[in-house]
């Protein structure tokens, strides 16, 4: 966790949610302008987008069959906040889990830098903003 940050609770487009508290504040995207994920690691490349983000992470859904590798394996991360210019970063893949008809896949981030971080930040906070009516 950052310095001086403390848990705050999970919010998604359906509002706060009192049971999930979170290191960091997570958001959904506005379904009319996803997060462009492009996940490449050792043995696959795949274009999704972002179910989830935090300045921790992000999850994806993957609605087809999809190798993406161990638990704790590194992969490479493209990513398109909305409109916005794409950065790359790393990541974990920390969980996975079959819903319905799809994977889910959460993947933690690894050594942001000040920019990368400045950037999810910065979506995070506009998406809580329209979510919460702040």
């Amino acid at each position: 966790m950052c310095a001086g940050r403390r848990p705050i609770p999970n919010a998604t487009l359906g509002g706060v949610s009192a049971k999930d508290f979170r290191r960091y504040p997570r958001v959904r995207p506005d379904p009319r302008v996803p997060i462009r994920v492009d996940i490449m690691g050792k043995g696959f490349l795949d274009v999704l987008h972002a179910t989830d983000i935090s300045v921790g992470g992000l999850g994806i859904s993957v609605p087809h069959a999809f190798s993406a590798g161990e638990i704790g394996e590194e992969v490479e991360l493209i990513i398109t906040l909305g409109r916005a210019r794409p950065f790359k970063a790393r990541g974990k893949l920390r969980h996975r889990s079959d819903e319905r008809s799809m994977q889910v896949f959460g993947i933690e981030f690894v050594g942001l830098s000040a920019e990368q971080l400045a950037l999810i930040e910065g979506y995070v906070a506009s998406r809580l903003k329209r979510v919460l009516g702040a």
